[in-house]
């Protein structure tokens, strides 16, 4: 099965848009959208994954898909920044990661980062792989930025404010 066919017919999510001409406005903006718990959408993976191998977890990449396909759709084709959370049962979601990413490549960077990670990508699969073998939930949430240019430096803000563990010092 291909990837075009397990993401047909997908659930979408709202995916908040920002034109972020009046960047000093809208960055707080953005900055609310990745600390509100409603805009965060739960990764779902398979019953049992936790405790598999490197090669078993490949073996699970189509029903990672599927169970995925609406969130990872209202990804496609977006330029923007998001986030990775990870909770542990009774705890409150810790922002790990902040990424951007570019319209053309935006589905498989979530991909990378969720499902299967290409050898060439710093995706930080290893990391939610780690989160999901720990038994924690793992959400995302994504902001389309327009104009595109200015999505690295609302990543760059993000990063230095909100201070995820999972993003190189200094970045």
């Amino acid at each position: 099965m291909t990837t075009s066919e397990i993401m047909a017919a997908p659930e979408h999510f709202h995916v908040k848009h920002f034109d972020v001409s009046q960047l000093h406005v809208t960055y707080g903006e953005v900055r609310e959208i990745f600390e509100s718990p409603l805009e965060r959408r739960a990764i779902n993976y398979p019953v049992g994954i936790a405790d598999v191998t490197d090669d078993e977890w490949k073996k699970y990449k189509d029903e990672i898909l599927v169970l995925n396909r609406g969130i990872l759709e209202s990804c496609r084709d977006r330029a923007g920044v998001y986030g990775l959370y990870t909770t542990l049962p009774n705890s409150e979601p810790q922002l790990q990661y902040v990424g951007q990413t570019i319209d053309k490549t935006s589905l498989m960077r979530m991909i990378n980062h969720l499902v299967q990670k290409h050898q060439n990508t710093g995706a930080k699969l290893a990391a939610v792989r780690k989160a999901v073998l720990n038994k924690e939930k793992i959400e995302l949430v994504f902001v389309e930025i327009t104009p595109k240019e200015l999505r690295e430096y609302i990543e760059h803000r993000l990063i230095k404010d909100l201070e995820p563990k999972w993003n190189r010092k200094g970045k």
